[in-house]
């Protein structure tokens, strides 16, 4: 969090300052020889916050054989391998698959109260890797998931304020804006998710990804 303070209120720390006392506050959390799950998954998307992918991709991966019952570690190693996926322009074949979006799908099985961050996290991997209709319908697919979670979810809790209802309102806007998508005939051409994907929107996305997962999840 020390490292996405810059959204809440402006401050006077460097992006640099921030990365380094987050990393302080790990070291007295916990020795790094022996992380523990969420310290691990802390550490992997620091590493990754520095353009460390593959030290961060390294580090997860071990992360994940120690710890495999974790949905943090779970979830931070998706997000990297995504963003590795992103950079590289990594084309579409059964092991990209396999490394880049099955463990979106993984983490909606292992915790199905963030089947709607798997969703967006597959869609969004589907969207990292290079190859025209397959890709397409992929990211449709999950996508259609995600909005009519969250056209259900808005609907029948209007008044209610718990977390995934505000997750939900802040997806939409972020993801969707004024489309209301309750299944994939709402998805037709994916235009205008793609548009919305720009720097920003990816930014806010990984953060509304990370605050869901973490206040969800005991590991």
């Amino acid at each position: 969090k020390w490292t996405r303070a810059f959204e809440a209120q402006p401050r006077h720390d460097t992006p640099g300052e921030l990365r380094q006392r987050a990393r302080e506050l790990l070291r007295q959390l916990v020795p790094k020889r022996d992380l523990d799950a969420r310290a691990a998954g802390a550490w992997g998307l620091l590493a990754l916050d520095d353009n460390d992918v593959a030290g961060s991709l390294n580090l997860l991966r071990l992360a994940a054989r120690r710890f495999p019952g974790s949905a943090r570690v779970r979830y931070a190693l998706a997000r990297v391998e995504r963003e590795a996926a992103f950079r590289e322009q990594r084309k579409l074949d059964a092991e990209a698959e396999h490394a880049v979006v099955r463990p979106w799908k993984q983490l909606g099985r292992m915790e199905p109260h963030l089947a709607p961050v798997a969703w967006l996290g597959e869609g969004r991997a589907w969207l990292a890797l290079t190859d025209g209709a397959t890709v397409e319908e992929g990211a449709r697919s999950a996508f259609a998931q995600l909005g009519g979670w969250i056209t259900r979810r808005l609907t029948a809790t209007q008044a209610r304020g718990d977390t995934h209802t505000w997750w939900a309102r802040e997806v939409q806007a972020a993801l969707f804006a004024g489309v209301v998508v309750r299944g994939r005939e709402d998805l037709g051409d994916l235009g205008f998710v793609r548009s919305r994907l720009d720097a920003a929107a990816r930014i806010r996305l990984d953060l509304l990804e990370e605050q869901l997962v973490n206040s969800a999840t005991r590991v």
